[in-house]
């Protein structure tokens, strides 16, 4: 998966993160507030637009919907339940032993990289007893509890400052700002590219947003009549770029094979490839029985996105 993180070492003390300013911006980060918006819009609407930093590494999850479709259907989805938090989450079981419930939250966002990744886990939370957990693992401080990372306790390699205010809890890494979430100004929401991209997923259970080599490109995976459909998005630089490279990905789509030798035919029994929004290339691919439904996000890890 992208947007792993594993804090740098040093000393944290709060160094300038603070407390959330609350607050939004203008425009479309309005999409926060906003009932009509997607919910990937909504948790985009949350993050300050200078969050992207030198690349964009954003990774979501509708945590609600995930936990339902884990539970149905096991083996397709299980590998998705901690999208969106799994930066600095997954394998150690550190949202139990901070009280965070994932599959009670709106929805899970971590923005960034290592050692500066943010996540947020959005409603459905008890602040008082994430704020009381923290600091019975040794975390301490104000609004910000905060920990210096030491390598005996695992929990503090990647996650070293807590927040939990209301029913949402952000967590970050040493070099991270929590400052990001909340700001005001304008947001990820309102950068052209990202909202394109947003725009093109629709209403994900689960998806990544990243830069891969010259192209800015949004993953998502959703749920169709018990069938996981996955979305490839790529941002061209303009109309005729859009174009040549959607003909490239429907031919390798068609034809060509993943580095293990794989074809996507095997993988996807349906694909439909298109231009929208003038210069945004589209992929949707129904993904086959037994193909899970991450299956994209890993392609996205291994560089085997056809055309890209």
């Amino acid at each position: 998966m992208v947007a792993t993180a594993c804090s740098g070492g040093g000393s944290d003390d709060n160094g300038g993160a603070g407390s959330r300013s609350g607050g939004s911006g203008s425009a479309r980060s309005s999409a926060a507030s906003d009932t009509s918006a997607s919910v990937l819009d909504k948790a985009l609407g949350r993050f300050s637009g200078e969050a992207v930093g030198d690349s964009l590494q954003a990774e979501f999850g509708d945590a609600s919907r995930l936990a339902e479709l884990t539970a149905k259907q096991s083996a397709t989805w299980s590998g998705l339940q901690s999208t969106g938090s799994s930066a600095i989450l997954e394998g150690y079981d550190y949202a139990s032993q901070l009280a965070i419930k994932l599959s009670a939250a709106d929805y899970a966002v971590s923005v960034g990289q290592a050692p500066g990744v943010v996540t947020l886990v959005a409603g459905g939370q008890d602040a008082s007893a994430v704020t009381s957990a923290a600091k019975s693992l040794g975390y301490s401080g104000g609004d910000v509890l905060s920990q210096d990372m030491n390598v005996s306790k695992l929990i503090t390699v990647g996650i070293n400052q807590v927040e939990a205010t209301g029913q949402d809890v952000v967590l970050a890494g040493s070099g991270a700002d929590l400052g990001l979430v909340d700001a005001k100004g304008t947001t990820l929401a309102d950068d052209d590219d990202i909202a394109a991209l947003s725009d093109c997923l629709g209403d994900p259970a689960a998806a990544y947003l990243s830069d891969v080599d010259d192209h800015r490109v949004g993953l998502g995976v959703a749920d169709d009549d018990g069938a996981a459909v996955s979305t490839i998005c790529v941002k061209a630089d303009d109309g005729s770029a859009a174009k040549t490279l959607a003909a490239d990905v429907k031919q390798e789509l068609a034809s060509g094979t993943v580095a293990g030798g794989t074809a996507y035919t095997e993988m996807f029994t349906d694909s439909k490839v298109s231009v929208v929004a003038g210069d945004v290339v589209k992929a949707t691919l129904t993904n086959a029985d037994g193909t899970e439904a991450n299956t994209v996000f890993t392609m996205l890890a291994q560089g085997d996105l056809p055309g890209v």
